[in-house]
């Protein structure tokens, strides 16, 4: 009877363990996806691309990076993050979340112009650095 409530616990454990993996994994996706349309509306605004990568950044928490891409009218932004799972032994899981928004009228020839002067033409994507150590 020992031996049965020992096994029946450590397979309860690691159902939870990878219930909460795959919580994790969702979560971290959904924000990554909230941070590039954040980033793609901001862009497509006009924001500078640094502005841009530091609040998707920002929104997608820690050790995710952003790059950025405005052309052809549109603004385009890809957010990826890793995800330290619960389980133990699991390999890091990145999520990746892109969302794309049309340049505003008025900032097609303004500000985005003016962005990719500032930047030069050979960088077309900024992107910021994991703020902690990669595994």
């Amino acid at each position: 009877m020992t031996a049965e409530l020992a096994l029946g616990t450590v397979a309860v454990v690691v159902v939870m363990a990878g219930a909460l993996s795959v919580g994790q994994a969702v979560t971290a996706q959904l924000r990554c996806t909230d941070a590039a349309a954040a980033g793609a509306r901001a862009a497509a605004r006009g924001a500078p691309s640094g502005e841009v990568t530091a609040l998707a950044t920002a929104l997608a928490g820690s050790g995710a990076v952003a790059s950025v891409e405005v052309g052809a009218g549109l603004a385009d932004v890809v957010v990826t993050a890793p995800v330290d799972l619960v389980l133990p032994g699991a390999p890091e899981l990145v999520v990746r979340g892109r969302a794309a928004a049309a340049v505003e009228a008025g900032v097609a020839a303004g500000a985005a112009a003016g962005d990719a002067a500032r930047r030069g033409p050979a960088d077309v994507t900024a992107e910021v650095p994991p703020s902690r150590g990669s595994t």
